[in-house]
């Protein structure tokens, strides 16, 4: 039976939990961008947990785009 990291699951979902709600209210808010706090708080997660994963909010928003753009 494979050994499964609890922490590293729960981490993986607070990522995409962010680029999911930053795609959600960039989409929503074309006309400004959305703030730090705006970002983590519709993602349902903690600020340490966007700065970990994406350095920056400018980070984030940069992997949404990444991401919606590579589909």
């Amino acid at each position: 039976m494979p050994i499964v990291c609890v922490s590293s699951i729960y981490m993986d979902s607070g990522r995409r939990r962010l680029t999911d709600a930053g795609l959600s209210l960039v989409t929503e808010q074309a006309d400004r961008e959305p703030s730090t706090r705006e970002l983590y708080e519709a993602a349902g997660v903690a600020a340490p947990t966007l700065y970990h994963h994406f350095g920056t909010k400018e980070g984030l928003l940069e992997a949404v785009v990444t991401e919606a753009f590579s589909d």
